[in-house]
């Protein structure tokens, strides 16, 4: 996956805007929601962005 790659097309939400949030501090995927909005409008990319989520985190 590119950091260019949307995956939340309801808000633009890019790998890289969800990269930049947990280099911001955010610990999990409700925080990211917060942060980025990703998930927050139809929910379709949520097992998406959960499981990007939970990758970065655990290469942190």
């Amino acid at each position: 996956m590119n950091d260019e790659d949307i995956v939340c097309y309801c808000l633009g939400v890019s790998v890289k805007d969800i990269k930049d949030a947990i280099a911001s501090g955010c610990q999990n995927f409700a925080q990211v929601q917060e942060k980025t909005g990703a998930g927050t409008v139809c929910g379709a990319c949520n097992d998406e962005v959960e499981a990007l989520v939970a990758q970065l985190l655990n290469q942190k």
